[in-house]
């Protein structure tokens, strides 16, 4: 590429000259005279154009906030040429922030965007800096958009001002946390918080959170902001049954007295949804058997939160375990429940065969259960132990439940090896060589 100013000898360039090459392109001014790259708009021209015509200006306009501007709003890369000192002064300072908000929106009138790294050196650089200002609420405003953390430079002045910190609660509800304690506990103000935004509650002061009319307003705007109320609030019952007509559920982490509260705990499991979610439900009222089975009626699932007391009571578990759907909360009965026969034989008969899977280990061996259960369905065989595999009276029972439908796998790939070769080869009731047996045996 060939250069006009290098054509041309110092001597002979002019202010007109200079000015319109660099115009056409800014890397032009490394071929100036040291007079036109120490002038102002020569530099800023050239720069408007090539931003990186920066590092053949002079060395004291770099240091010119005017000139550094002028570069940093052409691309943010070029701040490795600015003197960071100008980052001192409240114009400069300001500005740079604008262009990195500017940058955060993506805003299409910067011409060349930067790529993560610059953006994050400039970021690094205001932060920085941003002490510098302590007192000034326009830069701390649009400072706490890029990291609500710089309130911790604040002056106790501004940590004191009302208004500063109403505007900074509009922006970050955080911004609270770092107001003065009067401030925090002033119950005019914080309303007055919330309402501008009602995530300011729960930086309010432990006098605010613990009032009635601030909290029952902050819970009004946004139900979850029960949780970081103040344990008097928590534990009103009227409080937190009016959080749950407005649809809070999770009572489990509101104070002792909602916890044991049925009429509450029975609000919110009703409000969770159609099917009603266990979760919401805390540990203390699921220790009474009639609110369980009331529960249970509604979602059989809360059987898996109940007291191992209740888990071991055959009316709440046979309530739990209806229909076959709900034959895997045979892995929560209790201990007690788990060998005893009568239960799993009612289940079996009246559910599904498959409860013989979730049986204790004394009921494991228990041959007459086993057998009930593979007359019921033969696939049954499966879940049995290696013993029973290897009874035949309850392998060709199992067969003879499947011929009955023999839609599924035929049940005598589960028998062991002698048993398959004993009805291989003993008469045991029924052709073998029936099609539906083909490729089985």
């Amino acid at each position: 590429m060939e250069f006009i100013l290098e054509k041309i000898s110092k001597e002979e360039q002019t202010f007109e000259i200079v000015l319109k090459a660099v115009q056409k392109n800014g890397n032009e001014l490394q071929y100036a005279s040291d007079e036109f790259k120490k002038n102002k708009k020569v530099v800023i021209e050239a720069i408007k154009n090539k931003g990186r015509a920066i590092k053949f200006a002079d060395s004291n306009l770099k240091k010119d906030p005017d000139v550094a501007l002028a570069a940093l709003n052409k691309n943010v890369g070029l701040l490795k040429y600015i003197d960071d000192e100008l980052f001192k002064y409240r114009t400069f300072f300001e500005s740079a922030l604008d262009v990195y908000l500017r940058l955060e929106k993506s805003c299409l009138n910067i011409n060349l965007k930067p790529n993560i790294n610059d953006k994050n050196v400039l970021c690094e650089k205001l932060k920085a800096y941003v002490n510098c200002f302590s007192d000034d609420k326009t830069i701390l405003l649009k400072m706490i958009k890029i990291d609500i953390s710089v309130l911790n430079i604040a002056s106790n002045d501004l940590k004191s001002d009302k208004e500063f910190i109403l505007n900074a609660v509009r922006i970050d509800a955080c911004a609270l946390k770092y107001a003065n304690i009067e401030l925090k506990n002033d119950k005019e103000f914080i309303l007055n918080a919330i309402e501008i935004n009602c995530g300011a509650f729960r930086y309010a002061g432990n006098e605010i959170i613990n009032d009635r009319e601030v909290a029952i307003k902050a819970i009004n705007i946004d139900v979850e902001n029960i949780l970081v109320a103040g344990d008097e609030i928590k534990n009103d019952c009227e409080i937190a049954k009016y959080a749950v007509e407005k649809g809070f559920t999770y009572i489990c982490d509101l104070g002792p007295d909602i916890r044991y509260n049925q009429d509450i705990a029975w609000l919110a499991f009703e409000k969770t949804d159609y099917f009603a979610d266990p979760s919401c439900l805390p540990s203390e009222v699921l220790t009474d058997a009639n609110f369980v089975i009331k529960c249970i009626e509604k979602n059989p699932d809360i059987y898996r939160e109940i007291s191992d007391e209740l888990k071991n009571n055959i009316k709440i578990a046979s309530k739990a375990i209806r229909d076959k759907s709900y034959i895997y909360l045979l892995e929560y009965v209790g201990p007690e429940l788990k060998n005893n026969r009568d239960f799993y034989l009612e289940l079996i008969n009246n559910v599904s065969a498959f409860a013989i899977s979730y049986v204790g280990e004394n009921l494991k061996e228990d041959n007459d259960l086993a057998l009930e259960a593979v007359k019921k369905d033969g696939r049954v065989l499966k879940a049995l132990t290696e013993t029973q595999k290897d009874n035949l009276l309850i392998v060709l029972t199992a067969i003879y439940a499947w011929l009955k439908n023999p839609k599924y796998e035929n049940p005598f790939i589960y028998a062991s090896d002698f048993i398959k070769e004993y009805i291989r080869t003993h008469d045991v009731g029924f052709d073998t060589h029936w099609q539906g047996f083909q490729g089985n045996w």
